[in-house]
């Protein structure tokens, strides 16, 4: 399920404008608007799977979707090479969001988070997680006591 249509691509820009960012001047191209938008779902899709199961398959969080179509818009305009400040400024702030979502400093709200298996014990079959790395006898203990 993609996060976005174009039609909110549509609903979010005025058509004059998508015109020239996404299209020949006089209609907009369609695979454009896709491309952008499945590269902006990849941005997002990448910073935050440590803690979110991605794609979203089943309903897209509302701020998931916003994201989507201002990246998607931001693409677009350098696509042209016509950095718009407001766009940059907002694409800007969308990417520091997603950065503190990726390092477990931020949640999307709304949507449980996913524990992060790091990796499995090959020996006992157990799994460490960020919980349970830090949990006393395990392996951020076990490596980072002193020897006294």
């Amino acid at each position: 399920m993609a996060y976005c249509t174009q039609a909110d691509i549509e609903n979010a820009k005025d058509s004059k404008i998508l015109m020239q960012i996404a299209g020949t001047g006089t209609a907009i191209t369609a695979s454009l608007i896709t491309d952008a938008i499945a590269a902006a779902e990849a941005e997002i899709d990448q910073a935050i799977c440590r803690y979110y199961t991605v794609p979203f398959v089943a309903t897209v969080p509302t701020i998931v979707k916003y994201w989507t179509v201002q990246l998607a818009l931001s693409r677009l305009y350098r696509r042209h090479n016509r950095d718009n400040e407001a766009e940059v400024k907002e694409a800007d702030k969308i990417r520091e969001m997603l950065r503190l979502i990726g390092e477990g400093k931020m949640s999307i709200p709304g949507i449980a988070r996913t524990a992060q298996v790091f990796f499995t014990s090959p020996f006992t079959s157990t799994q460490f997680d960020e919980d349970t790395l830090d949990s006393p006898g395990n392996l951020t203990s076990l490596i980072t006591d002193d020897e006294s």
